[in-house]
């Protein structure tokens, strides 16, 4: 991927199994809009294998509705059929920029 970094494991217990993947989605404030469209489109390419987790810091205000980039993440999310779970502030200026992401069963 270009637009973010990435690891991912394979994690079992007994007959459990799921796949975790850690992101870091660095933004570059001068060239928001060219990396943001590269970011969807190449986040969506891994959330396509089950089970799932996802976390990671993704430099995103998920909790700022007017955020238009946080918008079409959510949304994509959500037509993915996945949660974000994180409901409060991970960052010092009370935004919630660090995510854990799970499909929806």
């Amino acid at each position: 991927m270009t637009s973010f970094e990435y690891a991912e494991f394979i994690v079992k217990s007994g007959s459990f199994s799921t796949r975790l993947v850690i992101v870091y989605h660095p933004r570059d404030s001068r060239e928001h809009s060219l990396t943001d469209r590269a970011f969807l489109a190449e986040f969506s390419i891994i959330l396509l294998v089950e089970p799932l987790l996802v976390v990671g810091d993704f430099i995103l205000r998920v909790d700022d509705p007017d955020d238009a980039v946080s918008a079409a993440f959510l949304d994509t999310l959500e037509s993915m059929n996945l949660k974000q779970h994180v409901t409060g502030p991970t960052h010092e200026h009370n935004h919630t920029l660090d995510l854990i992401i799970t499909r929806q069963w």
